[in-house]
């Protein structure tokens, strides 16, 4: 029916044709639902147009228009859209889930070689002669250990003071006024340079007992601070022998085979201080040597107690395999002045003057020495230790001296101990008649 219409339009005039033209571009355009339509004037481009994909199914061929015998018309491109699907029922958004993430597990430590415990590296001895270390970790009791480093460090020419410093318990006390003459307290035992005191701890060089025989007394200022190796406190071992109640202090010296190199040191300071200290060791294959000696002059903080100090130590070695053997020699000559203290009516004379002057003490040892050690097998050494000692003391003390006989006589009495008892009954002279005695002091 429609194209009989357009028919019988298209037989009217050039206005009907025209009209029939129009309505067959109708006719044809709404056969088709839906369509896009994509007008194209000519000379023109129009601007791209974004379209959906089409799909698999080719889009319908466009209908050719009639043929026209006058203008032409733009040509019409028909593409047919594909229905779209409907939209799919959208349910509640469920839940986001919580991702709970591990925190990241380190790395493990690189391996390191396994500490040694400590205590174990640092010997001790069990009895006064070499072969008996063991490590300080093991040594069921107290034990206080004090190296030559420790004694630099504290920078002191006094053993007892680098006692003090570095051991616990140890006390010193200055009753005589003078460093070199100082008593040592341990855990209330005392080891002193005074007869009279009750001596309770027991004193080794190199496994030689240097306790004096009379009153067991001991001088600390024989020994060269700058030639002491090691020192170890040991309370509570009864193979230290006698008078080792209280402890004993085991002091182990340099040789050539711990120490090699020089060294020199010289200082001064107030109160007339002045001392010098050298050493020196060398080792060659399995023979070692060492020396060191100390020379020191100090006019005292008070009057009348000066101290002059001359020590020295050497020592020779050789070491094989499992057998050591040393022999040293010890030699100190120390003249040390001391003054008690004064009393207050004394003082209110002048407090320069002094009570009981003089009160000096000479001392001169010799010491030489052989110790060694033989291991046997891995479980069993064989030690041994064995020493000739000379030791002369004299002392002067004005409790019981007159200025008659100040002066010592005898041929074998040197010059330097001429000047000394010069000082020293120079000292005596100074000292008022009332102060002489102390009965007659004003009370």
């Amino acid at each position: 029916m429609p194209l009989r219409a357009a028919s019988a339009l298209r037989n009217a005039g050039g206005t009907g044709a025209r009209a029939a033209r129009l309505l067959a571009i109708l006719i044809t355009s709404i056969t088709v639902v839906p369509v896009a339509v994509r007008a194209q004037t000519a000379g023109e481009n129009p601007p791209a147009q974004q379209t959906t994909p089409a799909p698999a199914t080719p889009p319908a061929a466009p209908t050719p228009a009639p043929a026209a015998s006058g203008n032409q018309l733009p040509t019409v491109e028909v593409i047919q859209k594909q229905a779209e699907p409907a939209p799919k029922a959208v349910g509640p958004k469920a839940a986001a889930k919580k991702v709970v993430t591990a925190p990241p597990v380190p790395a493990p430590p690189p391996p390191t070689a396994p500490l040694a415990p400590t205590g174990l590296s640092t010997l001790v001895k069990m009895s006064p002669v070499g072969g008996s270390e063991i490590p300080l970790a093991k040594v069921p009791g107290a034990v206080s250990t004090i190296t030559s480093g420790d004694i630099a460090r504290n920078d002191t020419t006094i053993i007892e003071n680098a006692l003090q410093a570095h051991v616990p318990g140890v006390i010193i006390t200055d009753l005589q006024g003078n460093e070199f003459q100082t008593d040592v307290q341990y855990r209330g035992f005392e080891s002193s340079p005074l007869n009279g005191v009750p001596q309770g701890l027991a004193i080794y060089q190199n496994g030689v007992r240097i306790n004096e025989a009379f009153g067991d007394i001991i001088n600390w200022d024989f020994l060269p601070a700058i030639a002491i190796n090691d020192i170890a406190v040991v309370s509570g071992n009864p193979v230290f022998g006698l008078n080792a109640l209280g402890g004993a202090i085991v002091i182990g010296m340099k040789d050539g085979f711990n120490y090699q190199g020089a060294d020199i040191d010289v200082r001064g300071g107030s109160f007339g201080r002045a001392q010098v200290a050298a050493e020196a060791g060398q080792r060659s294959g399995g023979f070692g040597a060492y020396i060191a000696t100390e020379a020191i002059h100090d006019s005292g903080w008070r009057e009348f107690s000066p101290a002059e100090i001359r020590r020295t130590y050497a020592d020779l070695g050789a070491k094989g395999d499992g057998v050591e053997l040393h022999v040293n020699y010890t030699r100190a000559n120390n003249f040390v002045g001391a003054v008690t203290a004064a009393p207050v009516q004394l003082l209110d004379l002048g407090w320069n003057r002094v009570y009981t002057n003089p009160q000096t003490t000479n001392n001169d040892v010799s010491m030489v020495s052989a110790n060694g050690s033989i291991k046997a097998t891995d479980t069993l050494s064989l030690s041994g230790v064995t020493y000739f000692r000379h030791f002369r003391q004299s002392h002067i003390d004005a409790n019981v001296l007159t200025p008659s006989n100040a002066l010592p006589q005898g041929p074998t009495f040197s010059a330097s101990r001429t000047i000394r008892a010069r000082r020293l009954a120079k000292g005596l002279a100074q000292i008022p008649a009332a102060a002489s005695r102390s009965t007659s002091l004003p009370r």
